[in-house]
């Protein structure tokens, strides 16, 4: 049982306890070889880690250490107290501590702030080649600056590494302790074998904002198990916006694939509305595209202007559909279409040109309304994919709890979802 003044390694001496459970713990502590506070994140701290579990954790460990972002909380080292058999990181300290202390306090503009923060990072991990899923998010896992940012912290532990953790903390204590905390996971976390996907951080970012704006979790203690029988989100009764409440709302979608990306999430949060990336990103290019047409009328525009400006828009406009038409010939001679993995990559450069054709302009309203309503076509597409997505993500992870007549039924909705976007694309 770790105690205040008790030092670990030789050098770190406990202040006060910050936090935590039978998982892991945090510690304010005093470094005496750098003379500063620091954070120790401990793990196991009731009974420590036998040698395999701490071999196992430096592995672990070693995969995320060179994560950088600005919205992560990077620790300083890993460390190993040999007489307690602790491993634990030495993290930065925050005086603010973390948006627990603020539950129930902010405003709108500070709860944009921290679903853009949060899913920044989020969108960071989940975007990394090792493909990293939190799985612990929550008001007490985020920490503030003293800017007012907010930071993810613990992250980076596998699902095998809190197996092992947990495996050993039953064996020296009798204890046990799930992966995640109850109030913010998703309903896809409650079954015999419940596998994480990059959704599940979503549906923790969602029950976290919800908490800060209206004092607790969505579900109070049984998280999305009372989701999963049935139950239906309560209504945010706060006074924010339609677009930050909708945002919430869809973070908590019962359906993984219904969930919002990290990186929509982002986009979304800069511009304070509830509107997928790429359709802010049409309204953008309209707006511009009035600009430019404004500024023409006040200004003048002679006829070389006027027929390079035309020119541009086709050439554009050309570049869209040769890339709209391969991938309509793709659709037509695939049978499962997306086993293509390039649909949406493709099928965004599209979106690209048809927007910056847009900002060009054209004499011709009824090309720009075809445009339009083309871009409109893909975007759906796009939306379509990145839930396709998320349904492939939670098969491979059932696969590998072995729960196959599971998998098999998210296999059934995954073929159904990818018709549909054959369809849709024929038709554009």
């Amino acid at each position: 049982m770790l105690r205040e003044k008790d030092i670990l390694s030789n050098k770190y001496q406990l202040i006060r306890k910050l936090g935590g459970g039978a998982f892991s713990s945090v510690w304010l502590a005093y470094d005496s070889v750098s003379q500063f506070k620091v954070a120790l994140k401990i793990y196991a701290p009731n009974g420590g880690l036998d040698d395999n579990g701490i071999e196992e954790f430096r592995k672990e460990f070693g995969l995320v250490f060179d994560l950088n972002h600005g919205n992560i909380v990077r620790p300083f080292q890993f460390e190993v107290d040999r007489h307690k058999n602790l491993p634990f990181l030495v993290l930065p300290y925050y005086q603010k501590g973390s948006a627990l202390s603020v539950a129930g306090k902010v405003s709108e503009d500070e709860l944009w702030q921290f679903m853009l923060d949060v899913a920044s990072g989020l969108d960071y991990l989940h975007n990394h080649p090792k493909r990293i899923i939190h799985q612990d998010i929550k008001p007490a896992n985020v920490l503030v600056d003293d800017s007012n940012h907010y930071l993810i912290t613990d992250f980076g532990i596998s699902v095998k590494l809190h197996a092992t953790i947990r495996k050993t903390i039953r064996s020296l204590t009798k204890e046990s302790n799930g992966v995640g905390s109850i109030p913010y996971m998703g309903p896809e976390r409650f079954s015999e074998n419940p596998a994480p996907v990059l959704a599940s951080d979503i549906w923790s970012l969602g029950a976290s904002a919800y908490e800060l704006i209206t004092g607790e979790p969505p579900f109070r203690t049984e998280g999305g198990m009372l989701q999963l029988r049935g139950a239906k989100i309560p209504k945010i009764s706060a006074k924010i916006s339609s677009d930050l409440r909708n945002l919430i709302y869809a973070c908590l979608s019962k359906n993984t694939w219904e969930r919002p990306s990290a990186g929509a999430i982002v986009e979304c949060c800069r511009h304070k509305k509830f509107i997928s990336r790429r359709r802010i990103d049409l309204n953008i290019v309209k707006v511009l595209g009035v600009v430019l047409l404004v500024t023409a009328l006040v200004f003048g525009v002679n006829y070389v202007l006027h027929k390079e400006r035309v020119q541009k828009f086709e050439s554009l406009c050309k570049q869209g559909d040769i890339i709209v038409m391969v991938e309509k010939e793709k659709a037509k001679s695939l049978d499962e279409l997306i086993e293509n993995r390039d649909i949406d990559i493709n099928l965004a450069k599209a979106v690209d040109k048809y927007s910056e054709a847009l900002t060009v302009s054209s004499n011709n309203e009824e090309d720009v309304a075809f445009i339009e309503k083309r871009i409109s076509g893909m975007n759906e597409i796009l939306d379509s994919c990145s839930a396709y997505k998320n349904i492939v993500d939670t098969i491979s992870l059932l696969i590998e709890e072995q729960r196959m007549s599971t998998a098999s039924e998210y296999k059934q909705r995954r073929l159904q979802l990818s018709k549909n976007i054959k369809l849709k694309i024929i038709e554009l």
